[in-house]
């Protein structure tokens, strides 16, 4: 999951609608307009192109066209680019305001580069500048300041350069959108979420709709909503989805959401549009690192469907896809479908498990602004999920189960609800405290069809009491079979079978198979469900 929220900052700083530049009134088929237009669709290249085949006739023409190549560089994360168009920018850009955001994304260029006191030094500029004409200052290059706040952690500057941003009502869709960042951090969900929704509102009415603002905002409230099991947002998010453009810039976006869904889809206990979600996130995986977390997602939903084969198949393409990277200094996105193959893989490709939580281990986060993410504590939650299967399937149950409740303590700490059930699913098998069954059974009061909720249910008490066996037999008769059918299936005599079955009627305090039946129905117990169990 998250995974993969981690181009967050690169993201919203790159999704700026173009402003336009105070030159002479240009026709529809201006360079400059049509460069603008191809931006706002986030088509880098065709922009790119215009901008090329255009002739600014002056300095300030050329100041104006370095914006938009100022602002492609930064969608594209060329550091160096970003620097070139920004200094000219800077230095011709025919009025004063667009100046100062040639100086913002020359900080934003130095921040990239980890050229910090450079970084520091022109933000400085923007921040006395806002203080002595907030008029000239108020709008992108505020922007530019208040998320560079926001990737050095430092919420409480951020938000309150957004709240003076707002004020001046230049770039509200992008303040909100931060605003909700900002929130996501802070782990004020419900803040987050309203802060998204309204920022979606904002672009959808402009006249010309930025797509990159809004895949970007889009992906932030799909990861509210499957992990705080919000179920209403995810259906207004699901329409937007349906109704976006996703040009192949915004592959990444595309990917993290489809893989939020993919979640809002097994908490609605939709195995099978998780699944064809997992192969949609497959097809569309900008990189190696989302590949592997893709084909690793699938390979989970393969198997909640009882498809071991093909299960099998996905996580062996993940292993192999791992073996062939090189993967150097690694960002989260790496470090997270790492640790996601491992614990996924534990138990069936125990060797491969091991090695990518040795290719995790050597893995050392980039700290640039890019990756600002890298001090977010979901990425540990995430290494002691791995850890913990991993030993979990060696017989070190001890070390699983300490791995695991740090883990689950983390997720809860978060407030990622959905996260904290699914670590709390693997202590169940280990210990039992009621906390675990609290926090299942919180997310399965806004779920109650979540694929988890046979081992939440009252039902799992009644399941506990019978033998592996039994539940085979249990199954068998849930699927109309006689006892006849079912020795002949298991290889046991009928007997066996009516033994077994006995032993069913006096754990469920019945007489009959037919009362069986109805206590199963009762409680939602199927033959999916019991495979699911064993």
């Amino acid at each position: 999951m998250l995974r993969a929220d981690v181009v967050i900052g690169a993201a919203m700083s790159a999704s700026i609608a173009p402003r336009r530049p105070k030159l002479a009134a240009a026709s529809t088929n201006d360079p400059l307009t049509l460069a603008e237009a191809a931006f706002s669709r986030a088509d880098y290249g065709a922009a790119k192109l215009i901008l090329r085949a255009g002739e600014p006739r002056t300095a300030a023409h050329r100041g104006a066209f370095a914006l938009v190549e100022a602002r492609i560089a930064r969608a594209e994360d060329d550091a160096e680019a970003l620097l070139a168009a920004a200094e000219r920018v800077a230095n011709d850009h025919p009025d004063a305001q667009g100046k100062l955001e040639g100086v913002a994304l020359r900080g934003v260029a130095h921040r990239m580069a980890n050229r910090m006191a450079a970084a520091d030094r022109d933000f400085e500029r923007v921040r006395q500048r806002l203080q002595r004409e907030p008029d000239v200052a108020a709008g992108l290059a505020t922007y530019y300041l208040a998320q560079d706040a926001w990737t050095r952690g430092d919420f409480d500057d951020s938000e309150t350069l957004l709240a003076t941003n707002l004020g001046h009502g230049k770039t509200p869709a992008y303040d909100t959108a931060l605003l909700g960042w900002c929130a996501v951090k802070r782990e004020r969900f419900g803040k987050a979420g309203a802060y998204f929704v309204e920022s979606l509102r904002l672009i959808r009415a402009s006249d010309q709709p930025d797509l990159r603002a809004a895949a970007s905002v889009l992906h932030g409230a799909s990861i509210v909503a499957s992990e705080t099991v919000d179920l209403k947002l995810a259906k207004k998010l699901q329409r937007e989805f349906a109704t976006m453009e996703w040009p192949a810039s915004l592959a990444i976006f595309r990917f993290n959401t489809i893989t939020c869904f993919r979640f809002i889809a097994l908490l609605e206990g939709d195995l099978e549009r998780a699944w064809v979600l997992s192969r949609d996130a497959v097809s569309c995986a900008p990189n190696t690192a989302y590949a592997v977390t893709g084909e690793t997602n699938a390979a989970v939903a393969s198997r909640l469907l009882g498809d071991e084969r093909t299960a099998m198949l996905q996580l062996r393409r993940a292993s192999d896809i791992l073996r062939q990277q090189r993967w150097g200094a690694a960002d989260n996105e790496a470090r997270i479908a790492l640790a996601n193959f491992a614990r996924e893989a534990a138990s069936d490709l125990p060797a491969e498990a091991r090695k990518a939580m040795t290719m995790y281990d050597s893995l050392t986060p980039r700290e640039n602004r890019t990756n600002a993410l890298n001090r977010d504590r979901r990425v540990l939650a995430f290494e002691l999920m791995a850890q913990g299967r991993v030993a979990e399937v060696r017989g070190n149950y001890d070390a699983a189960y300490d791995r695991y409740r740090a883990s689950f303590d983390l997720w809860l700490e978060l407030q990622y609800d959905m996260r904290a059930a699914l670590v709390a699913i693997d202590l169940m098998r280990l210990a039992r405290d009621p906390i675990y069954d609290e926090t299942l059974e919180a997310v399965l009061e806004r779920a109650p069809s979540a694929w988890f909720a046979p081992q939440a249910s009252p039902a799992n008490e009644l399941l506990e009491r019978i033998t592996p066996a039994e539940t085979l037999v249990l199954s068998a008769l849930l699927g109309g079979k006689s006892a006849r059918a079912i020795a002949d299936d298991l290889e046991r005599s009928v007997h066996t079978i009516n033994n077994h079955t006995r032993k069913i009627f006096q754990a469920f305090g019945v007489t009959s198979r037919a009362a069986v039946l109805a206590r199963c129905a009762e409680l939602g117990i199927t033959p999916k469900s019991l495979d699911r169990i064993n």
